[in-house]
């Protein structure tokens, strides 16, 4: 039982986790002990993660270790809120369930709910853990001198847009300005057009981020900030003040 993803014509991440519930449903109701081969799958989380190093080995399980993924998942996907998933058993009628999106692009489209809600949970994780990676980069980017820039480049609220290293900023240039596709043509090329620059950025909690394509010390940058904000403060100490009634 392995999942294709690695074939020419990929199935999308939805259709390989359905076919992996798949799996793990007929692997835990086997008799006996004996491991059964799911594929190229990480399950060791509470949602599955395909493994594309072709020289990792896939992945085995006995039924009983193959009910407890199942188990956890089916969990997973109750507890992030999906609602259409409220009631999903690890059962071989839960894989049959399907819900009617009600929005988006793929309005209309019939989905199977737990393979579905899986992907979801998998995505929100995913994405958190990338959010971290980012943080965790800036920091030690500001750290050995500043984040980076690239010109053009910035958040919705117009400001500048903060980077852990030159590469991620010319390649989010290149993208804004050739497209997804950037890279296919003249790669290196492109990225060189883009202008880039060291600076300081302040973040005040996760929700906020305020940054410069302008060098300062870290007086003038929590200064910038305050004004940012509609401060007034041309002092270090009126800045905080402002910062901590603000934030309060």
């Amino acid at each position: 039982m392995q999942n294709d993803v690695k074939n020419d014509v990929q199935p999308t991440m939805i259709e390989s986790i359905a076919t992996l519930l798949q799996s793990l449903v007929t692997v835990s109701k086997s008799k006996g002990r004996s491991k059964v081969d799911i594929g190229r799958w990480d399950v060791s989380k509470g949602y599955p993660d395909p493994l594309y190093d072709d020289e990792a080995p896939n992945t085995m399980l006995t039924p009983k270790q193959a009910s407890a993924v199942l188990a956890r998942f089916c969990q997973s996907v109750i507890d992030s809120g999906y609602k259409p998933a409220s009631k999903l058993t690890t059962s071989q009628h839960a894989l049959t369930l399907t819900h009617t999106l009600t929005s988006g692009k793929n309005q209309g489209n019939k989905v199977p709910v737990f393979a579905y809600g899986l992907n979801k949970v998998r995505r929100d994780a995913r994405r958190v853990l990338k959010a971290d990676a980012r943080a965790a980069g800036l920091v030690k980017a500001q750290a050995e001198g500043g984040a980076w820039f690239a010109v053009g480049v910035t958040n919705k609220d117009g400001t500048g847009k903060a980077f852990p290293s030159e590469k991620k900023a010319r390649n989010a240039w290149a993208n804004m300005t050739f497209g997804a596709d950037w890279y296919k043509t003249d790669k290196e090329a492109r990225k060189s057009q883009a202008s880039v620059s060291r600076g300081t950025y302040v973040a005040f909690d996760e929700n906020t981020v305020i940054t410069s394509d302008t060098v300062f010390t870290s007086d003038e940058a929590l200064i910038a900030a305050a004004q940012k904000l509609g401060s007034k403060a041309s002092t270090v100490r009126g800045a905080k003040t402002f910062l901590a009634r603000h934030f309060s």
